[in-house]
């Protein structure tokens, strides 16, 4: 499977182009405007408008705050999310040159066992910028819970590894992953960063209590 996103470049082909550094600012802005509007949508009335994001991505340690939409074309405005909540979500984004857009800060996320090497794919430690220690924490935030990740590990893959979708097996931890292109001189990159990240803590929204939404950590 060929993981979707770039700063430039084509993938399954679909054409995802940054844009200008003047758009991609006034494009993640908004992004983040939207984001917040849905977070108080859901946190106060539970209605939400036909035109908000499925979810939102906040990593307040690194200052990326998204909306997810479960298209592609997402990425426009926001990110792309796929995946399963109760199993493995990912989640794709732009990346840019400018700090503060779109998943350009998630290279500074921390990750628990820091930058490690994956199997058949480049060796890029110095993409890496999260430092060592304890793993940062990543939330998204649905109709039905607020999900409270903790980054594990951070490791580049190539652009056709399957690794970062596939689904887990029960009784492993439900993940999340995060991924993005990293800085290289290719006009079509071949490679992404990627951060995994392990489930800590659900908490239910009122719709998530009515419908039993699952809250256990591991996958059922």
């Amino acid at each position: 499977m060929t993981l979707v996103i770039c700063v430039v470049g084509t993938l399954g082909g679909l054409w995802l182009a940054s844009g200008s550094t003047v758009q991609e600012v006034i494009d993640s802005h908004q992004a983040e405007t939207t984001a917040k509007k849905f977070r108080k949508a859901v946190t106060t009335t539970g209605s939400m408008d036909h035109k908000q994001p499925e979810t939102v991505v906040s990593i307040p340690t690194v200052g990326i705050y998204q909306p997810v939409y479960s298209m592609p074309s997402g990425l426009n405005y926001g990110v792309y999310g796929s995946g399963d909540v109760n199993n493995n979500f990912v989640i794709a984004g732009h990346s840019s040159y400018i700090s503060g857009v779109w998943f350009s800060n998630l290279f500074k996320l921390r990750a628990s066992s820091g930058y490690v090497i994956h199997d058949g794919a480049p060796y890029r430690p110095n993409d890496y910028k999260g430092g060592k220690g304890v793993g940062g924490l990543v939330y998204l935030y649905t109709r039905e819970a607020k999900y409270t990740y903790r980054a594990d590990e951070a490791y580049t893959v190539k652009a056709t590894d399957s690794t970062v979708t596939a689904q887990g097996e029960a009784g492993e931890p439900r993940k999340l992953h995060l991924y993005t292109c990293p800085y290289t001189k290719d006009k079509h990159p071949t490679i992404r960063y990627v951060v995994q990240a392990h489930l800590i803590k659900v908490q239910l929204t009122r719709l998530g209590v009515r419908d039993s939404a699952q809250i256990q950590l591991t996958v059922k």
